[in-house]
């Protein structure tokens, strides 16, 4: 069995730094879209994807923190889009890659750090069944920085995805530790 670690919202590396320290054997894909981390991936053991994960392969726009702070966001529902830069970046279809790229018999760990996409790109995992080749998701919701907040959508979805088995961790890379 070929054991994966899907790497959504890389940021600055930090979460395939948390990742290494308590896990081995696992190839890793790490999908980043804001060039200013670009760099930070040179010496990680990924593969780095200059992507940004969604439900399609198109262009859209993407909001871009200015000065040094590093935040992004494909979302203009998010809250607090001051001082943005509006950029336009490469989206994926994250579901259509997990179908072409992997098998079910596959182990998957998918992390999912995307600034409120989550929701939409779980969604759409559902309903095609990519999310069924997922063995764990670690993720940091974000339904809280949200202006269309709807904690029925949250919590369906949550419930959507124990339904399928798929075990959900919470994650925050920054910490770089394992929360259990």
């Amino acid at each position: 069995m070929k054991k994966y670690f899907i790497d959504g919202g890389g940021h600055d590396g930090c979460s395939v730094r948390k990742f290494i320290k308590e896990n081995h054997g696992f190839e890793i894909y790490s999908f980043e879209c804001n060039p200013r981390f670009f760099p930070n991936y040179r010496k990680l053991p990924t593969t780095l994807i200059k992507k940004a994960i969604w439900i399609d392969n198109n262009i859209h726009k993407f909001f871009f923190q200015r000065g040094n702070v590093s935040g992004a966001s494909g979302l203009i529902r998010k809250k607090n889009l001051v001082n943005y830069k509006i950029g336009e970046v490469v989206c994926i279809d994250l579901s259509k890659w997990i179908l072409d790229k992997f098998y079910k018999t596959d182990y998957i760990i998918l992390k999912l750090d995307i600034e409120g996409a989550e929701y939409d790109v779980l969604e759409k995992m559902i309903v095609d069944g990519s999310l069924e080749y997922i063995n764990k998701l670690f993720i940091e919701w974000h339904n809280h920085k949200l202006i269309d907040k709807n904690d029925n959508r949250h919590n369906s979805l949550i419930e959507k995805i124990e339904k399928i088995g798929t075990p959900i961790e919470y994650w925050d890379a920054i910490d770089e530790r394992i929360i259990r």
